[in-house]
């Protein structure tokens, strides 16, 4: 009988110390399944706001939205959308230690560095692409913004206010996104249409303008302070 109580003692005693191991290798995947979930539903509400923040630009143009609730409404999807890139940003694990990951940026700088890269080349003529077909729907949403502001001038001038309330925006007031040539608020810090940031660092080896998470300059390979 003595043996028998003590071979459950001993049993429990080991359940006990091998039971946190046991919940570590379960909780892992558990943790790891719910950080992709939270990364997933904040990609989906970054997309839906940015979606919203479209069609509220194209009610306003239209004039089915007036100017104090298009800017309000326009704020407030701004806010929003700048809290959930903050959060991508913190969420945002990478497989690769530091180290090699900035050995692995310095060595893809280098590389599509080099002249006669047909990478280079590739990577060139897309973003001419890109730009080609981001200029021409540049011009048509300037000349809309020109016509909505020619408009506001002449119903000003009907109404008896002075026509220098309807001047268009200085361009110091707003930001261009270096990705997507979309014009952002001067007080944004992520791009409205891409979202990518709208802080930059200047190298100070050659003066090349460096997304603000650079730690290499994209053109001369040094490191960025």
């Amino acid at each position: 009988m003595t043996l028998v109580a003590c071979g459950l003692l001993a049993l429990g005693v080991l359940a006990y110390m091998i039971s946190p191991m046991l919940d570590g290798s379960v909780r892992r995947p558990r943790i790891a399944r719910s950080a992709g979930s939270r990364r997933d539903d904040l990609l989906k509400k970054k997309d839906f706001i940015y979606s919203s923040i479209r069609e509220l630009n194209i009610d306003y143009n239209m004039g089915k939205l007036a100017a104090e609730d298009h800017e309000a409404l326009r704020q407030e999807y701004m806010k929003e959308a700048s809290d959930v890139l903050d959060e991508l940003d913190r969420t945002a694990v990478s497989d690769l230690p530091v180290e090699e990951q900035i050995e692995e940026a310095v060595r893809e700088i280098r590389r599509r560095s080099e002249p006669g890269s047909e990478e280079t080349v590739t990577v060139d003529d897309d973003a001419a692409g890109v730009k080609e077909a981001k200029d021409e729907v540049d011009g048509d949403e300037a000349a809309v913004e020109e016509t909505a502001v020619n408009a506001a001038a002449e119903d000003a001038t009907a109404g008896g206010a002075p026509a220098e309330d309807a001047r268009p925006v200085p361009s110091a007031q707003v930001q261009v996104c270096r990705i997507c040539r979309t014009v952002n608020e001067a007080s944004a810090r992520f791009c409205i249409e891409c979202g990518v940031s709208l802080k930059t660092i200047t190298c100070a080896g050659c003066g090349a303008e460096n997304p603000a998470s650079a730690r290499f300059c994209a053109q001369c390979g040094g490191k960025l302070i």
